[in-house]
């Protein structure tokens, strides 16, 4: 996890903003300093991981659930996030100033790709089941 210089401040509207995601649309939008901030949406199948290039330095990354996610920054405008188990998350990207870079809400299922392989390797003459 990437955590560093957390203030109580950031912290408290994060948490707000958290708290509120429940109940707002899958697309939502923050203004700060002229620059929209669109959160995005990604799905994360468990166990498997992705590359996040991001508009500017990384400096902090918050997120809500460290149960379902985990981060790793690779260099300094690009994170490997990893589905840990099932469930959803939000990650708020903030650079040296504070500013928001990226916001980005997380859905982390099973590989039911893989799952659908297993099962027809293992039921070769099953063609009508699908997961």
């Amino acid at each position: 996890m990437l955590f560093t210089g957390l203030s109580r401040f950031r912290f408290t509207v994060c948490l707000c903003l958290i708290l509120g995601m429940g109940t707002t649309s899958v697309w939502a939008a923050t203004r700060h300093n002229d620059n929209l901030i669109e959160t995005e949406f990604m799905q994360v199948a468990v166990g498997k991981g992705e590359i996040i290039t991001i508009p500017g330095g990384v400096s902090d990354v918050m997120i809500a659930d460290p149960k379902v996610l985990d981060i790793s920054a690779i260099q300094s405008d690009k994170l490997y996030v990893v589905g840990t188990s099932i469930g959803t998350t939000n990650i708020m990207v903030f650079d040296g100033t504070g500013e928001l870079l990226k916001r980005i809400n997380f859905d982390v299922n099973l590989n039911v790709a893989e799952i659908q392989r297993q099962v027809h390797h293992i039921f070769p003459m099953e063609k009508d089941v699908d997961v």
